[in-house]
């Protein structure tokens, strides 16, 4: 049976020509399984279409209405972003104000810690990062290839100067003349430290210092204790998979 399209967008199958401007057609269903079957009573058409149409109207319509969408929600992010910067502005604003109200005093601390990390003399600088150290020449910092960088932290409270890691983090840092210097004093804080990190045990092996006998052992019965609770937990999986194939084919 031939199909076309009605006006309203039905499916329907030709049935016969009525006369020479009509058409006797029949609607064309679809079940779940996606079968398409003619049914219903026979009706009269004048027009037909090789598809599915709508009315320029409708079209229009629905063109203006995915605009008015596409527009609201535009308009919306805008409004959130003009809201965001906003709030931004008025913190800005705030910490002016509070920093018309200190004396150069109140930035004794910034100013010693500025000059002494662009001190000629220093030339070695020790950053922590979580569990990881930093121990660079100071060039490197405005090189890039540590993904470290110097940044100023200005609020109404105070202004700080803090070096920055890959992750944007504020990282305090310590500056020193030599890189011996600067090994002892990475030395001085993983010594007194209660438990140490395999970061630890790293940035010892690159500045060749030795970490406390303790210290290490503790570091070593620690991992090994971590090993055992890993095989233990990988044999009890062991044990459950025998047991459920035991059962599944008993």
């Amino acid at each position: 049976m031939q199909t076309k399209y009605t006006n309203d967008g039905k499916k329907v199958g030709i049935v016969g020509k009525l006369n020479t401007e009509q058409t006797i057609v029949q609607e064309i269903f679809i079940t779940e399984s996606g079968q398409e079957i003619p049914s219903g009573e026979n009706f009269v058409v004048t027009s037909l279409h090789d598809q599915p149409v709508k009315k320029w109207s409708t079209f229009y319509e629905n063109r203006c209405k995915q605009a008015e969408k596409e527009y609201e929600y535009k308009l919306k992010r805008i409004e959130e972003n003009n809201n965001r910067l906003y709030t931004q502005l008025e913190r800005y604003k705030e910490s002016i104000d509070r920093l018309r109200d200190k004396s150069p005093n109140d930035f004794a601390g910034f100013l010693e810690q500025a000059s002494n990390l662009f001190d000629p003399k220093n030339k070695w600088v020790v950053v922590k990062d979580y569990s990881r150290w930093y121990v660079r020449e100071f060039e490197s910092l405005f090189h890039g290839d540590y993904g470290l960088s110097v940044k100023v932290y200005l609020t109404g409270v105070e202004a700080k100067l803090y070096i920055t890691t890959k992750d944007d983090n504020f990282k305090d840092f310590s500056v020193f003349e030599t890189k011996e210097a600067a090994t002892n004093y990475v030395k001085e804080r993983i010594s007194s430290l209660d438990k140490i990190t395999e970061e630890d045990i790293k940035i010892a092996e690159v500045l060749g210092f030795a970490i406390p006998a303790p210290l290490i052992d503790d570091f070593k019965a620690r991992r090994l204790e971590e090993k055992q609770k890993q095989l233990k937990e990988a044999m009890d999986r062991v044990v459950a998979i025998e047991k459920e194939i035991q059962e599944k084919f008993a």
